[in-house]
């Protein structure tokens, strides 16, 4: 169901705020409505109305955001400040729809270019000074005087949007006697941490913080831009944003070490520290100094532990610690100039080996080379051996072969020679044998002739 958001004021409220939902215009009928109780002196006053979707459910997260701020649960009563008041019901007016009409009944509140509410009304906030709250926080303001932790706190919360000093005061007002446990537990509680640390995402902590401390406006800018673009859009993102809108100079910018320093003992000081969103918090910081986190498991004395390092290019540069250690460790002892001459000691280590290793290779390859030659000419010279070893065998073969000829012609000569000389003396003798036996012929022939 559609319906109006207004606010009212009253002068005799102390700085309360009447914040309510209405069918009708809540200018005329709630208002008439309000004024005509006579038990308060003065008449209510229009701040501001708009017109929403779902009213209903807008009014009640309204309620769960300014709950901190309602002195009694059961009415619907503020402290706030009024732009803030504004500003956070626009931002929760996002969820159903967003603003139908608005109506700024006070002629002082503008919007800035950040589609904010600035506050020109001079009602009491951090840029008053603290002379004109005194004169509405007698007794706070003697607390500030006389305690410098209290002064401190003011101070603190002074410096950044939401009118949380506002709410330090009111509550010391309430309780002057206030002892210095109970106000240090005061500031740390959610109550007034919120304003110091009002993101669940403690980098977003961090740039508020530096923004706080930088410019009033910046920071009221990055609180209600994050809160709008946190679940679509990087606070990294965002800051640099809003550092090149306001023309914040780069050397202006916090270093990569504070913020991890910082981050992390703003981890350390809220609940749950070793949830896993703040060690991939941590893990991206350290990334963006080239640094990275190796998790792993190591058996221990109880069993088996993760453990955490922080490495670059795989050179392990701390000792293996449990997740909390490690916060504690980059919030207490992070430096990053040890880091670096650590990991340049390693790496002019391993540069070294690297170089003996390089010299080593290089000398068994020149060892190697010379070898292969070495023995390539041992191959040679064998090789030349064996064939000279071949040729004189052949030579050897071909003379002993030749020889062998020589001698078997030789052998067949002096044999035809033996042959001949026999077929001669065989020749010979045969004529000899002829010649006798013509002769012994002849004599017979002639005996036998003279017998005749």
């Amino acid at each position: 169901m559609a319906g109006f958001i207004y606010i009212f004021s009253n002068p005799s409220f102390d700085g309360r705020l009447k914040i309510g939902i209405s069918l009708n215009d809540p200018s005329t009928e709630k208002l008439n409505k309000f004024n005509q109780l006579e038990v308060l002196p003065e008449p209510f006053a229009v701040e501001y109305y708009c017109f929403v979707e779902q009213h209903q459910n807008l009014m009640r997260d309204l309620e769960k955001e300014f709950n901190d701020f309602r002195p009694n649960i059961k009415r619907d009563y503020y402290i706030l400040e009024i732009p803030f008041a504004i500003n956070m019901i626009r931002k929760y007016a996002d969820k159903y729809g967003g603003i139908k009409y608005e109506n700024f009944a006070n002629a002082n509140i503008t919007v800035n270019k950040a589609n904010q509410i600035d506050d020109k009304a001079g009602v009491i906030s951090n840029k008053d000074t603290f002379e004109l709250l005194k004169l509405k926080y007698p007794k706070a303001s003697l607390i500030i005087d006389y305690k410098d932790e209290a002064k401190k706190m003011y101070q603190d919360l002074s410096l950044r949007p939401g009118g949380g000093e506002i709410i330090f005061l009111s509550t010391l007002e309430k309780n002057p006697k206030i002892k210095h446990d109970e106000l240090v537990n005061l500031y740390d509680e959610k109550f007034l941490n919120r304003f110091i640390n009002p993101f669940s995402n403690q980098l977003a902590n961090f740039y508020f913080d530096f923004l706080s401390l930088s410019d009033f406006k910046i920071a009221e800018d990055f609180l209600f831009t994050y809160g709008v673009l946190k679940d679509t859009i990087s606070v990294e993102k965002i800051f640099n944003k809003l550092c090149d809108k306001y023309s914040i100079p780069e050397l202006s910018k916090p270093k990569p070490e504070k913020i991890l320093t910082t981050v992390s003992q703003k981890i350390i000081n809220s609940f749950g520290t070793s949830d896993q969103k703040n060690y991939n918090l941590i893990k991206s910081i350290l990334q963006t100094m080239g640094f990275s986190i190796a998790g792993y498991q190591k058996f221990g004395p109880n069993g088996r532990d993760l453990a955490y390092e922080i490495s670059r290019d795989n050179l392990i540069l701390t000792k293996p610690s449990t997740r909390d250690a490690l916060y504690h460790y980059l919030a207490k002892d992070f430096s990053l100039i040890s880091l670096e001459n650590i990991y340049n000691g390693q790496k002019a280590k391993l540069d070294a080996e690297a170089e003996i290793a390089k010299l080593n290779a290089q000398a068994k390859k020149e060892k190697l080379a010379a070898a292969k030659i070495k023995r390539k000419q041992i191959e040679i010279e064998r090789n030349k051996y064996i064939t000279e070893q071949k040729a004189k065998a052949e030579k050897e073969k071909l003379a002993a072969k030749a020889k062998k000829e020589k001698l078997a012609a030789k052998a067949k000569k002096e044999t035809l020679a033996a042959m001949t000389e026999l077929e001669d003396n065989f020749s010979h003798e045969r004529k000899e044998r002829e010649k006798e036996y013509r002769k012994l012929e002849q004599e017979r022939l002639e005996k036998l002739k003279n017998r005749i």
